[in-house]
Order: structure tokens, then C-alpha cells, then sequence
């Protein structure tokens, strides 16, 4: 469910295994894909048998294993997922005699996702908003038990297929257009529905994406694209208009309409369950921000290739929910000044995973962020200005 899959042949004969001094039959299937790296919980062995010699014998936290146990018995399997780049580590949890894997007919999991510390049951914001999510009518996983001491939050398992991977099985037009129609729906529903609900009390309704973080999530893309993984060397003239022109497109983008936006709505943070329902995840960080940006985040996200005719057809459909009267010329230019900051923000968040922790994957999501960002503010000459102050310093634009 949280995991990244990673793709890999399947050789048809199960391998075995020895946990807590008995045997264990382990599908290859789970055991050759990075997401699934089955353990056993049993007794007192809790180990997670790789290809990797160097991690055979990595520990299940006793945490989570307490908390498998606590769901599924003594005999429980325990399954550590390749997770995204936070500090949060995710289990899958079966019981009894299923495979452990979501699309067995059979099984019976749970998601176990480790926080790094303690939490409060009434002020964690992933618990906030998954309340608030559901309030506003958008399928998230359920919460079936919380463990705050221990950090701990057992989640329903609703599989690991991502939008993503729909996109990337070159699914037909048929089943990507209702998924995209879907996923609009849902942002709509957010804003008309989730909005009203944030209150002081709520993280979410005391963060925002205003201009203060805009300028932050700008200058760590400078820091970590342009400076660190291009090594450019601007001279004092040409920092000095990437700094002018930072200031005009936050201030810009700081006087749109504010909503409850999801903060991270793409297609590896939309799940697509086995009976086709799409469910949103990773919302932990939902907060007020401009009426464009989940539309942006979505419609030019680094990670899929939307066709031109389904990106259009989706902001009609967004226009027409929410009655907006504003022509079309105007919508554009909001959405496109959203998505160029989304787009340079998601760059440095690519370019700090390798730099800051040596996670070169997500170096592959770079050039179509970049590339992306250029031809948004390329449709407008509202932000020329950083377009003219951008090219010499990037290789992708200066071509």
C-alpha cells in the first residue's frame, strides 16, 4: 500500500526459511521485489530475509512486531515496505496462513506504519486529517488501531497499485479517464467540503502555503539544483535577479483564493484499489494553500505523462465544479504560475534526496519537473522575469 515497487521476474518455486525455530514457506514473489522483504513473528524471531547478505537478518522493531501480534496473533507475518522519502517505515501484517500479499483472495493484512517518535492521539496530524478527509467525502485508508506511545498506527491495506502504475501499464483511455475524472472530484470536494472544517485547533487550519513557504521551497530548490547538484556559480547580478523575480511569483501566488489543499496530490500518493476505488494517502501534511495548487500538483506531475486532451479536459471539469466565472485566459495563467513553483520545489526535493541521502530514483523525476516548470512559465510572460533569470543558470533551459 505505501510501498514502491520495483520490478522483478518471479521464479515459480517458494524458498523457505526459519523463523523462531520453525519453517516458513516465503513465495519469491514477495521476497524479490524491493517492497516486500518478508519476516516472520513468531516467538522471538523477528528477521526480514533479503538477497542483500548484508541486511538477512535486519530486526522487525519490537514495536511493530508487539503491534502484529496484537492484530494477528502469535503467528503473524511481517512484511517491511520500501517506503517514500520520510522518516515513517511501513509494515505489511498477515495472518493465519494467507501469502501476505494484498491481491491474495485470501488474505488478511494491515498496514503497520512506525513513526520516528511518540505521538499525541488528539493533535497527530495524520490523524486530524483523516478525519477530516473522510468529513469531506475522500477516500483514505482507515485507521483500525493506534498505538501514540509507541508510535504506532495499524492502517487498512488497500493494496500497492498506484495512479502511477495504471499510467505506467498503459492502461486505455476507458480506465485512466474515470480515475483522472475521480481524482478532480476529490480536490473539488476538498475545497467545498473540507474548507468549512478547518479551525485553529486543527494543524491544518493553522499551516499554510503562503508566501513565507513559497520563497523557502524556492530558495531550497536554488540551493540544492542550480548550486549543488549543477555546481552553477551565479554572479552577484544574476542571484540578485533570481531573488526578484522568487519574491514576484510568491507574492503573486500569495494573493490567490485559500482552500484546504492535500499538499502532495500526484499519482504516488493515489492508490487505485482492486475494485477501482481511488483513495488519497500521504495527506498527513494537508493544509490551506492556494485553490490551484492540487490541480497543478496532479495535472503536471513529474511522475506520469498526462495527455495534453486529458489535462484540459480536467480543468474544464474543475472550472465548471467549483463556478468559476473567471475566463479561461486568467484560470491558465493562476494554474500555470502554481504549477512552475510546484515543479521547482518538487526539483529540489529530488535533487536534496540525492545530495542529502544518496536516494539517486528520484533523480529520474528531474528533467520532466524542470522541463515542466520551463514551459508553465513559458505560456504567460506574467513571470518572464524568472524565466530570463532561470535559463543561464540551468542546463535543461539554457539548450
Amino acid at each position: 500500500m505505501f510501498g514502491r515497487s520495483s520490478p522483478g521476474p518471479a521464479p515459480a518455486s517458494p524458498a523457505a526459511a526459519t523463523c523462531g525455530g520453525q519453517s516458513s514457506l516465503l513465495p519469491f514473489s514477495l521476497l524479490l521485489p524491493g517492497d516486500f522483504r518478508p519476516a516472520c513473528v513468531s516467538g522471538k524471531g523477528f528477521f526480514v530475509p533479503t538477497s542483500d547478505p548484508s541486511h538477512s537478518r535486519a530486526p522487525i522493531p519490537a514495536g511493530v512486531a508487539d503491534a502484529a501480534r496484537s492484530w494477528g496473533g502469535e503467528h503473524v507475518r511481517v512484511d517491511r515496505l520500501t517506503g517514500d522519502a520520510s522518516t515513517r517505515i511501513y509494515f505489511r501484517a498477515a495472518s493465519g496462513s494467507s501469502s501476505g500479499h494484498p491481491h491474495d483472495a485470501a488474505a488478511q493484512t494491515v498496514i503497520i506504519a512506525l513513526h520516528d517518535s511518540a505521538f499525541d492521539a488528539v493533535t497527530f496530524p495524520f490523524l486530524q486529517t483523516t478525519d477530516l478527509f473522510i468529513a469531506a467525502g475522500v477516500p483514505v485508508p482507515r485507521i483500525i488501531s493506534r498505538q501514540p506511545t509507541a508510535g504506532i498506527l495499524i492502517l487498512e491495506d488497500l493494496g500497492d497499485r498506484l495512479l502511477q502504475h495504471v499510467l505506467m501499464e498503459n492502461a486505455p483511455a476507458s480506465m485512466a479517464a474515470p480515475l483522472y475524472r475521480t481524482a478532480v472530484d476529490h480536490i473539488v470536494r476538498l475545497q467545498q467540503h473540507g474548507t468549512p472544517r478547518l479551525s485553529p485547533a486543527l494543524e491544518a487550519g493553522r499551516l499554510a502555503l503562503d508566501a513565507e513557504r513559497f520563497r523557502f521551497e524556492l530558495d531550497y530548490f536554488f540551493t540544492h539544483v542550480v548550486l549543488g547538484l549543477h555546481g552553477t556559480k551565479p554572479s552577484h547580478r544574476q542571484r540578485e535577479a533570481v531573488e526578484v523575480a522568487f519574491e514576484h511569483l510568491c507574492a503573486r501566488l500569495d494573493q490567490e483564493p485559500r482552500v484546504l489543499c492535500h499538499r502532495d496530490y500526484h499519482a504516488r500518493n493515489l492508490l487505485v484499489t482492486g475494485d477501482g476505488r481511488l483513495v488519497a494517502i500521504d495527506h498527513q501534511d494537508s493544509r490551506r494553500g492556494p485553490d490551484t495548487y492540487d490541480l497543478a500538483s496532479l495535472l503536471y506531475d513529474p511522475y506520469v505523462d498526462l495527455q495534453v486532451s486529458r489535462t484540459r479536459e480536467c480543468i474544464r471539469q474543475f472550472r465548471q465544479a467549483r463556478g468559476l466565472k473567471e475566463s479561461a485566459a486568467v484560470f491558465s495563467e493562476r494554474l500555470d504560475a502554481m504549477a512552475a513553483q510546484r515543479l521547482l520545489k518538487a526539483a529540489g526535493t529530488f535533487a536534496a534526496q540525492k545530495l542529502l541521502h544518496n536516494r539517486s530514483s528520484y533523480l529520474a523525476y528531474l528533467p520532466a519537473a524542470l522541463t515542466r516548470a520551463r514551459a508553465a512559465l513559458g505560456r504567460h510572460d506574467t513571470h518572464g522575469d524568472l524565466l530570463a533569470a532561470l535559463t543561464p543558470l540551468l542546463p535543461e533551459w539554457a539548450r
